[in-house]
């Protein structure tokens, strides 16, 4: 994660989880997924999941509601104390664990007998600096699941040629009577910057003689309130569904879903208990080994 992409974050945490949507909505829909896929139950008691840009608790919440216990990793404190409290509403505190850190350090926290699961979901993955550091990061999930585990990704495709269609630069993402969130891209050659823009209503002082600022819609109907304007940018990776379906496959792993609805890619892919990876001077190498006790990867 870059730290731009870090610095925009905690400057806008205090409106993103209203930015991200209606949580009881997500909510519905996110149980919904895991249960449509066979995921609606750990494999063991004490089944562990990792999720990477967990954020305010899109994931860890119904993942937690489901039995798991889940490891939510965000960079974010602010983000990750929303989703403690949430936690909190539905009794399911006792198996969540925060970690407040870096994505590509995850595997410091996980335990050496490996995690279930670990999903990377929303738009976290485009968020790396890099396709290396997607790769990293890939690898890194395989070093931390335990044989037969299960990644779950989901991302935009910014890749594709259609994606820099001009009618698709500019997002309105979402409004209410007081906030308005909206969005434009540029297209770079391996990135795409996002600028984001949220305006807010809010009450000034009367005694004040500054006028009201207008907004998107036109003038403010009380004088005494203004539009304050929040704004910043970040950078996301173009990722393909190609690369990342024929990276996944090299490094080990069975493709068991793949889904681009209207751009949004989703990938479901099961660990194979026998393939060992390693990294040396930016090129993938694969060796094939025995499975034995030692199922982890290095990476150099």
């Amino acid at each position: 994660m870059s730290a731009q992409t870090q610095s925009h974050y905690d400057y806008l945490a205090d409106y993103y989880d209203w930015m991200t949507g209606d949580f009881e909505t997500n909510f519905e829909e996110t149980l919904k997924f895991f249960r449509n896929n066979n995921l609606d139950k750990p494999k063991t008691e004490n089944g562990i999941v990792v999720d990477l840009g967990a954020g305010s608790g899109a994931q860890t919440i119904p993942l937690a509601v489901l039995g798991y216990k889940v490891i939510a990793v965000d960079f974010c404190q602010k983000l990750l104390n929303i989703l403690e409290e949430r936690a909190k509403e539905r009794n399911v505190l006792d198996k969540v664990n925060t970690i407040c850190g870096d994505l590509l350090k995850f595997t410091e926290v996980t335990p050496e007998n490996g995690v279930e699961m670990v999903v990377c979901m929303g738009d976290t993955l485009t968020q790396l600096g890099n396709m290396e550091e997607v790769k990293r990061l890939l690898i890194k999930i395989l070093n931390a699941l335990q044989p037969n585990g299960t990644i779950i990704l989901t991302f935009q495709n910014l890749a594709d040629a259609d994606a820099e269609n001009t009618l698709n630069k500019f997002i309105p993402m979402r409004n209410d009577d007081n906030t308005i969130f909206t969005c434009y891209m540029e297209f770079e050659k391996t990135h795409v910057r996002v600028h984001e823009l949220l305006y807010v209503k809010q009450n000034s002082d009367p005694n004040q003689k500054e006028e009201s600022q207008p907004s998107l819609y036109g003038p403010t109907p009380d004088k005494y309130q203004k539009w304050k304007l929040y704004q910043g940018w970040y950078k996301k990776v173009r990722l393909h569904y190609e690369d990342i379906w024929e990276f996944l496959r090299k490094i080990g792993f069975q493709i068991k879903k793949f889904e681009n609805r209207n751009g949004h890619i989703t990938f479901i892919a099961q660990k194979e208990p026998d393939r060992d990876v390693m990294f040396n001077n930016n090129e993938v190498e694969f060796q094939k080994v025995e499975f034995r006790k030692m199922w982890r990867f290095k990476i150099l």
